[in-house]
């Protein structure tokens, strides 16, 4: 009895491991843009599918990492990404928070690749990332999120446009009710 329980035990711990394995896979380098840097983000693959962890993600990327209600938010100084916690995007195990390769890079409007055996990972982001409506924290002296707006000639103007220029005022108003 005792080795038919060990051997279930056995069989049941060899299948998580294959699963949810931390480390299984890692990314040794990471080509941004055409220039390369050794890094070291630990990966997970479930269903197909590649995790990558995200402080180590987001320390090569360059974005910083924000906790909000269920969210994880990868920003930049102009924009700010979230991922739901717990869904397919993004997932928390053994203490560490793992992004969907997939859901970011889509997001972000980047391709990507990631070649297993060489634990190499190639990514080509845009100059600016897309806005969104993520929940930002802003402070007093804080940078303003990114955004972008169709002017009434039908011109797009981008905050980043103005970032060194003197004075910047932006002023919102409501229209109708709400």
């Amino acid at each position: 009895m005792n080795k038919t329980l060990l051997a279930a035990a056995s069989i049941i711990l060899v299948m998580a491991n294959s699963i949810f394995a931390l480390g299984d896979l890692v990314v040794k380098k990471i080509v941004l843009n055409d220039k390369a840097k050794t890094v070291s983000i630990d990966t997970q693959k479930r269903d197909g599918a590649v995790f990558l962890e995200a402080q180590s993600l987001v320390e090569a990327l360059g974005f910083a990492l924000k906790r909000q209600s269920g969210l994880a938010i990868l920003c930049t100084e102009t924009a700010c990404l979230p991922f739901t916690i717990g869904a397919k995007e993004a997932s928390e195990q053994d203490g560490k928070l793992f992004i969907s390769a997939e859901a970011f890079f889509t997001n972000v409007g980047g391709n990507w690749k990631f070649d297993e055996k060489a634990g190499a990972l190639t990514v080509n982001l845009p100059d600016e990332l897309p806005t969104n409506n993520a929940p930002v924290d802003v402070t007093v002296g804080s940078t303003a999120p990114g955004f972008r707006v169709i002017a009434a000639d039908e011109k797009e103007i981008r905050l980043a446009d103005f970032r060194g220029k003197k004075n910047v005022v932006l002023e919102f108003f409501r229209s109708g009710s709400w």
